[in-house]
């Protein structure tokens, strides 16, 4: 042992991993030092385990890696040693504080995992990786994926080459020289009163309830992140009324999706006329819905679907008393 090693140690420097890997360097070529023994009576054996000094040594985050990064010899590669640290790999003391030793079984396990790999077709680790987080995904979700990626391949660019490219250069020309004056006129219109405000407050409330742990806003059909941001650094979605035939404008009423749900959302939406009955009697936070033909579904949190029922609610009383009233 050495005395106050283990304090010293908790306060690495170059100058102080010098000295220690120096002092251990010059150590005699045998292992009295490296082990403690321990023996009962003349009775019974010896016991050996390892020394103090090769404890405190082995624990400690000692062994300088360069910009001031010091980490625990099993955690320390042979080549990121500063200079003035002598290296032989026979030394008895590297083998007892087992220097390299995570590195060596990191890379071990890494050429383990390649092999594995290659040995079941893939390429390398990562992309079995891949293959083994897409095949814990759902069943449904991997149908989708794979769908979206063969309409992808399916597609082909269009390349259209006119037959006599002077001739029609000629034509489209004098179609342009004849195309109408661009021209504006003032005419009246009819707006929405109101409507500009309850979208704002719509937007501050669906980027309260949509936005994740890590910060990222989601789309309700996709439950993942948006696709883009605006200039700004806010994420862009479509803000698009639920029950279109509420009587009154409610900035609960609205739902936060990415501009491709949002269109799907508004003109191929096949659920249309059940939607309503199927918002009051879903069991759980998923609306299943039709859209462009394929089944999907929406995501509310707990507190939007109360806000929504409740919202529901007040109408169905307006028109109860407005009904009334009448009579």
């Amino acid at each position: 042992m050495i005395r106050g090693l283990e304090t010293l140690l908790a306060n690495p420097s170059l100058e102080t991993a010098k000295l220690v890997w120096r002092t251990m360097s010059s150590l005699p070529q045998y292992v009295n030092y490296l082990q403690a023994t321990f023996r009962k009576n003349e009775r019974f054996g010896s016991h050996h385990a390892d020394s103090q000094l090769v404890h405190h040594l082995r624990e400690s985050a000692w062994v300088p890696q360069g910009d001031g990064l010091f980490v625990r010899p099993d955690e320390a590669s042979r080549d990121l040693l500063p200079e003035g640290f002598a290296f032989d790999p026979g030394w008895p003391w590297l083998k007892a504080i087992r220097f390299g030793a995570s590195l060596l079984k990191k890379s071990e396990e890494q050429r383990q995992k390649q092999d594995v790999a290659k040995d079941l077709g893939f390429t390398d680790a990562e992309s079995l990786e891949r293959a083994q987080r897409f095949g814990a995904l759902p069943a449904e979700e991997q149908e989708r994926i794979l769908a979206e990626q063969e309409r992808k391949a399916a597609a082909e660019l269009p390349d259209h080459e006119p037959s006599n490219p002077e001739r029609r250069a000629e034509r489209v020309g004098g179609q342009a020289a004849a195309a109408p004056e661009r021209r504006t006129e003032e005419r009246t219109r009819s707006v929405s009163v109101g409507l500009e405000t309850v979208k704002q407050e719509a937007a501050q409330y669906l980027l309260s309830q949509y936005t994740n742990a890590d910060g990222e806003m989601i789309c309700q059909v996709c439950k993942g992140s948006l696709p883009f941001k605006l200039d700004d650094g806010t994420a862009y979605f479509e803000k698009v009324e639920f029950l279109p035939d509420l009587k009154k404008r409610h900035y609960q009423n609205y739902l936060a999706l990415c501009p491709n749900h949002g269109a799907m959302f508004q003109h191929a939406n096949g659920s249309s006329g059940s939607i309503r009955s199927s918002f009051l009697e879903m069991p759980n936070n998923e609306l299943k819905i039709v859209l462009a033909q394929r089944d999907m579904s929406i995501y509310f949190t707990k507190i939007h679907i109360a806000d929504l029922k409740a919202v529901i609610q007040a109408e169905n009383l307006d028109q109860s008393g407005a009904d009334t009233e009448r009579d």
